[in-house]
């Protein structure tokens, strides 16, 4: 004799109302996940990205002063990439987990969380020998997530248009 729904555990096949907690959970762990790939790269002492660009032949050689320069843009290259990940993933979860009752809207949160990720890293880094906090950094950080949800909200816009 089947079960009624009502008779059904929350993990048995049928049930909705497994999937609708497990896909949010899932996304708030690629937050995580995410958060710990910037807390893990945050901790490294001295990542010089043009050294290992030359090795792969992907930089030419450059001087001193060039090799600085570049160095400077594919760091902070980095941060606005790191926070625009961030911040979809943020705007993801969010989404999910707003239709259980969240006040704030998704790009709120998701401005929110990464804000506060890209200024705590910033302590971090502080707290890491070879690395500096630095101001501009949390300004920067805080560009990766304006992108980030930048992006969400154009291709939202394109899914309506559609």
């Amino acid at each position: 004799m089947p079960l009624s729904r009502a008779d059904r555990t929350p993990g048995e096949a049928g049930n909705r109302g497994g999937r609708r907690i497990a896909r949010p959970a899932l996304r708030w762990a690629l937050v995580l996940l995410w958060m710990a790939l910037i807390f893990w790269l945050s901790s490294r002492p001295d990542i010089r990205t043009v050294p290992l660009g030359q090795d792969l032949g992907m930089i030419p050689p450059l001087g001193r002063h060039e090799e600085r320069v570049v160095e400077q843009v594919l760091r902070k290259s980095a941060h606005v990439a790191l926070y625009s990940v961030l911040a979809v993933l943020c705007h993801q979860a969010a989404s999910m987990t707003g239709r259980w009752g969240m006040s704030l809207h998704p790009c709120r949160w998701s401005a929110a969380i990464g804000s506060v990720r890209g200024a705590l890293d910033e302590v971090h880094q502080s707290l890491v020998p070879g690395r500096d906090a630095r101001l501009a950094d949390v300004g920067v950080n805080g560009l990766g997530v304006l992108a980030g949800l930048l992006l969400v909200l154009i291709l939202s816009r394109e899914r309506r248009h559609r």
